[in-house]
């Protein structure tokens, strides 16, 4: 096989597993995103809901959008990894690392500010994977949010 033969072959590869990811990440995102309905349950129930979904102290916690918006990210991330015949991705922590600029949540659980960096844990298969998630408040109620392989 000659190496542009290779290439091609290879970003088939990539691609088909991108897009199982973003399939499964679609149906899971729905999942998520159900769960947290505000009409009738207090922030004390959808706090616990949250939990159950983001286990760790991050930040995106306090927010059920951010929540959902940064697992889908990370989660693609992490999915991607080797082994790539492990269709199990499953997020076990999430740490906040550093904090350049306080962060601060409305009453209303909208981002107001702040700057910071967590690593989200999913074990795959029995491998874990970490992915490094470098939060800024993008002045809109939520953060623009890069998402990589930790170091």
């Amino acid at each position: 096989m000659s190496a542009q033969s290779a290439k091609i072959v290879a970003h088939g590869e990539t691609s088909r597993l991108i897009e199982r990811a973003l399939r499964g990440f679609v149906v899971a995102a729905f999942l998520i995103i159900s769960a947290f309905p505000v009409a009738g349950r207090s922030l004390e129930q959808q706090l616990a809901e949250i939990e159950e979904v983001v286990p760790g102290n991050s930040y995106t916690k306090f927010s059920p959008a951010l929540a959902v918006q940064s697992w889908e990210m990370a989660a693609t991330v992490a999915f991607i990894q080797r082994p790539a015949s492990c269709n199990n991705t499953k997020l076990v922590d999430t740490r906040v690392t550093a904090v350049h600029e306080k962060v601060v949540f409305t009453s209303k659980r909208k981002l107001k500010q702040g700057r910071w960096s967590e690593i989200w844990t999913f074990d795959k298969c029995g491998k874990k994977v970490r992915v490094r998630a470098d939060f800024k408040a993008d002045g809109k109620g939520t953060a623009d949010g890069e998402f990589s392989i930790a170091k």
